[in-house]
């Protein structure tokens, strides 16, 4: 009998630590319901995605190989005098900064970043609910529709920006180029590239069209784009590709008259890790930076470019950068 009583106990008590634990782990799992709730609210849902980004970055810079290729079979890329790169280092960032904000793609922030002497613009740009396309990094949950995204200011205070007011700075300005950021599938970034091109068209001012810079994330997007519209200027954007030979992506831009890739800073520890693009001249740019002495650091590893949220064109010459 008092083993039968011992053994009931025992049992009991392990029926009260399992449901002692259960009730641990889900107290645990609302904890960090609550604290992933708070992050959304007290910072930015583009700062939580850029530190995916940056923690990406970080796992491909450590996973990384290089096929053997006969680099004697190229030549350099060509300087061309007149390129967007060969006018710019730098790279504004999202329409850039503005009064301490990032991400906005507003046209506030175009506006205000064109009078400090930007000509190199990357915006995100993403489709309404009914098929416009805007200023915008990505949207938290449904779109919205055109008239409801244009009628709502940017954090409240700044006026967004649309395709068409894209197409009418690059007229107003005959030296603004604008490297294209688009978040989704491959038909969802088509969509945004036919209705660019058809926007032109009705504007009259397909010519502004040589002015795009087509960011692309994955070597298929290349034809497929170019079936689109046959654009002129392109950047291999590494942090999304699954491709992590370097080697291979260099061959990529040779083959395709690519001339500038785009990593995140993270990736460039010493100069031997883009030796391969400085040797085969294709520009390396990196994202992003907002400190004239970081920038100085990463032109020693071999760094031609930069994107930016803050640094004016003219501020390069303070730390000797051009």
């Amino acid at each position: 009998m008092k083993i039968y009583l011992v053994e009931m106990h025992m049992k009991n008590s392990m029926k009260n630590k399992k449901t002692t634990l259960k009730r641990i782990i889900k107290i645990g799992l609302i904890i960090c319901g609550i604290l992933i709730f708070m992050a959304l609210i007290f910072f930015k849902i583009e700062e939580i995605s850029d530190v995916i980004i940056r923690f990406k970055a970080k796992l491909f810079a450590t996973n990384w190989k290089n096929t053997q290729v006969d680099f004697s079979r190229y030549e350099p890329m060509q300087d061309d005098p007149d390129a967007w790169y060969s006018t710019s280092e730098l790279v504004l960032h999202a329409c850039g900064g503005i009064e301490g904000k990032t991400y906005t793609n507003s046209k506030s922030a175009l506006e205000e970043n064109l009078q400090k002497g930007h000509r190199v613009v990357e915006i995100d740009l993403a489709v309404t609910s009914d098929g416009e396309v805007v200023g915008k990094h990505n949207w938290a949950g449904q779109a919205p529709t055109y008239e409801e995204f244009m009628s709502t200011p940017i954090e409240y205070l700044y006026e967004p920006l649309d395709a068409s007011q894209i197409l009418d700075y690059m007229t107003q300005y005959p030296d603004l180029y604008i490297v294209t950021d688009i978040k989704g599938d491959r038909e969802y970034i088509g969509s945004v590239f036919e209705k660019i091109v058809e926007l032109a068209g009705k504007k009259d001012c397909t010519d502004v069209l040589d002015r795009f810079v087509v960011q692309i994330y994955y070597k298929k997007d290349y034809d497929y784009i170019k079936n689109i519209y046959p654009f002129t200027n392109w950047i291999y954007t590494l942090y999304e590709s699954a491709d992590r030979d370097l080697n291979a992506i260099a061959e990529f831009c040779l083959t395709h008259d690519i001339p500038v890739v785009t990593m995140p800073n993270g990736w460039v520890q010493d100069a031997e890790y883009i030796s391969v693009f400085n040797e085969m001249n294709i520009k390396v740019y990196v994202n992003t930076l907002n400190s004239l002495d970081l920038m100085k650091t990463y032109r020693d590893r071999g760094v031609y470019g930069f994107y930016t949220d803050y640094i004016k064109p003219q501020d390069l010459s303070v730390v000797g950068l051009q």
